[in-house]
């Protein structure tokens, strides 16, 4: 079985042997696996819960007070133009808020979420669980780094990645249903 056109599986990838044949044909969620027909209307690279901060450039010096200043009325005009200098503006960690407005989606009629965040950007299998369950969305979970993000060598993020598929992310049981995002770093 292959992931894609001339991707070999994760098994061949790894040495491990493939789970049973129970997952083929089948969408892995946060909360168990569901038939393709299950899945609705969906969105297919969301990002409920994120801190993009690994990822953004260092605060300006000479705005390091502004650059920690929580998000507010007052001051959200001009992050939307300088969106680079805050880093609250970089975060969505609150899972009440996301399941709030994760809830506005499911009463226009969605059904299914991709959650592409991955590991770099402080993916949280157990707050993605926790939105599924308040909501009752299909939620998928993406795995894998942005290239800059792991110092990790090829085979530890296979063999992590395999784990987060058949086992589960981080111990917690919950398993990755979908190998993304995987984002490049600059320079490549």
């Amino acid at each position: 079985a292959a992931l894609g056109v001339g991707v070999p599986s994760l098994g061949a990838l790894s040495g491990a042997q493939q789970p049973s044949g129970t997952l083929t044909g089948r969408i892995q969620t946060v909360l168990g696996p569901i038939d393709p027909g299950e899945l609705g209307i969906t969105l297919t690279h969301e990002h409920l819960l994120i801190d993009f901060n690994p990822n953004a450039p260092p605060p300006d010096p000479d705005a390091e007070d502004f650059s920690r200043r929580p998000v507010t009325a007052e001051n959200s005009a001009f992050i939307r133009y300088h969106y680079r200098r805050n880093t609250d503006d970089f975060k969505l960690l609150d899972v009440g808020t996301a399941i709030q407005e994760a809830m506005l989606y499911r009463k226009l009629g969605g059904q299914s979420m991709v959650d592409a965040t991955n590991r770099t950007l402080a993916r949280d299998p157990a707050g993605l669980v926790r939105i599924a369950r308040a909501t009752g969305l299909n939620i998928i979970m993406g795995g894998m780094y942005y290239t800059g993000g792991s110092t990790k060598s090829e085979d530890e993020i296979v063999e992590e990645t395999v784990r987060d598929v058949t086992e589960g992310a981080n111990g917690t049981g919950i398993t990755t249903g979908v190998l993304g995002e995987v984002g490049c770093s600059w320079p490549l």
